[in-house]
């Protein structure tokens, strides 16, 4: 079983974040590592050093290490070391690497996706870029073992997650690994499942990964910008019961006393949890 969190972590520029804050983030993330048996950890908006979460989780007999980029991407990436990997793209917006645990790869994408509130035409394009990187990773590493994680500042509902041209992914895991692929307009594009989806609406707790008041004509006030996004060889090997948004670890309470994600202690989004097989792969 491979264990992943993401995390949106809010810290940038770090100088001018306050001390405790950033030793705060660094202590939610190595006792989410712990308490759920963390493999990967992704991280977004995250200006720290990430050799002190490895020293803090060594510091438990637990070995991680960072993972290389190749230029200045806003995602961050430590493993366990057992895993095997390499980087394949990165740019600004993400990373993919190529994993490796014994015969087993699979491909894992971080993402953070620029705000649309700024410029929507610039989120697709991510989006559209995104996709060809990854089809482009797949062929030249002959697998299709695919695994998308991060911010993508949008709900799964809105164009960029959906559109034929983007992300192309929906909530059906059933068809998803049946149908794999579907075409429109002469071309053909794989699908990708998004189990998100399950966790809207006020049965669940938390109502989402990120609070938002906007005031604005379209206010959903909770969203989940932050998303998994699974390709159909995966899918089966997808722990459906493993997917949480983490609201509090150990003494850490990540929302505050109106119930929404505390932004000054922690950071405005809640951090993903979820799990997979390998060796269904």
């Amino acid at each position: 079983m491979i264990n992943v969190m993401f995390w949106n972590a809010n810290i940038r520029n770090h100088e001018n974040v306050d001390e405790d804050k950033c030793i705060n983030i660094d202590n939610v993330i190595a006792a989410i590592a712990l308490e759920y048996n963390c493999d990967i950890i992704v991280l977004a908006e995250y200006d720290l050093d990430v050799r002190n979460i490895c020293k803090k989780l060594e510091a438990n007999d637990i070995f991680f290490s960072s993972r290389d980029v190749i230029g200045n991407t806003h995602i961050k990436i430590i493993a366990r070391n057992f895993l095997k990997s390499e980087i394949i793209r990165d740019s600004s917006r993400y990373a993919i690497y190529d994993f490796e645990w014994g015969n087993v790869h699979f491909m894992l994408a971080g993402v953070h996706f620029p705000s649309k509130l700024h410029d929507e035409d610039r989120q697709e394009l991510i989006g559209r870029q995104l996709v060809d990187d990854i089809l482009d990773s797949e062929k030249r590493l002959k697998h299709n073992n695919t695994i998308i994680v991060g911010d993508f500042n949008a709900n799964p509902f809105e164009n960029v997650m959906i559109s034929f041209g983007y992300m192309h992914a929906i909530y059906d895991s059933e068809i998803v690994e049946k149908k794999k692929v579907r075409k429109c307009c002469d071309m053909t594009r794989q699908f990708l499942y998004n189990p998100m989806w399950n966790l809207f609406g006020d049965d669940n707790l938390p109502k989402g990964s990120y609070y938002c008041d906007t005031g604005g004509v379209k206010n959903l006030y909770w969203n989940i910008f932050d998303q998994v996004l699974i390709s159909p060889n995966v899918v089966k090997s997808y722990i459906r019961e493993s997917m949480k948004i983490i609201t509090s670890i150990k003494d850490y309470k990540l929302l505050d006393r109106e119930g929404i994600p505390d932004k000054v202690s922690y950071s405005d989004h809640l951090p993903l949890f979820f799990s997979f097989e390998e060796n269904l792969l």
